[in-house]
């Protein structure tokens, strides 16, 4: 059975964030440096100046992804750390 598509579907995620990635890659990294960084990293550093350096929301955020990816252990796994 075909699911409903999501009022905000990850492709839609993935369009908004593009400009922020590519504008994060542009500005925080040296232009030697930019081809080569991932859309990750700049994701991380954009995650990391949206919540002003706090580790707790940056952790939590690391936790929700992962229970949204499905990867229940992993999370339980690394809370267990905290």
């Amino acid at each position: 059975m075909d699911r409903e598509p999501e009022p905000y579907d990850y492709k839609e995620v993935q369009a908004d964030l593009k400009p922020i990635i590519d504008k994060g890659r542009d500005t925080w990294f040296l232009p030697e440096y930019q081809e080569g960084t991932k859309d990750s990293e700049v994701l991380g550093v954009a995650i990391s100046k949206y919540f002003e350096w706090n580790i707790k929301p940056i952790v939590h955020t690391f936790l929700d992804a992962l229970e949204d990816s499905n990867a229940h252990t992993l999370r339980a796994k690394i809370e267990a750390l905290l």
